[in-house]
C-alpha cells in the first residue's frame, strides 16, 4: 500500500516537471500496486478509493489536459 502511494506521488512529480511518459508510467505502475493489496495490509486504511483518482487527475492538469483529469476525476 504504501509503495502505491509513494509511486503515485511520484507520478504526480513527474507531472509538475512535464515529464509526460514518467507520468503514464508511474501512474500504471501505481495501479499495479494498489491490485496486490488486500485487507490485511496493515497500511489499508490510509488509503481511500478516490485517492488514485484525486491525484491522477491532479497529474493530467498539471500536464495540461483538463479534459483527461476531467473524465478521471467525474469517474472517480
Amino acid at each position: 500500500m504504501l509503495g502505491g502511494l509513494a509511486v503515485l506521488h511520484a507520478a504526480e512529480a513527474h507531472a509538475m516537471l512535464q515529464q509526460h511518459k514518467d507520468c503514464e508510467k508511474e501512474l500504471a505502475n501505481a495501479e499495479r500496486h494498489f491490485d496486490q493489496v488486500s485487507e490485511a495490509d496493515a497500511a489499508a486504511p490510509l488509503f481511500s478509493p478516490s485517492q488514485f483518482d484525486r491525484l491522477a487527475g491532479s497529474c493530467f492538469l498539471f500536464l495540461n489536459n483538463a479534459s483527461r483529469a476531467e473524465v478521471i476525476c467525474t469517474i472517480g
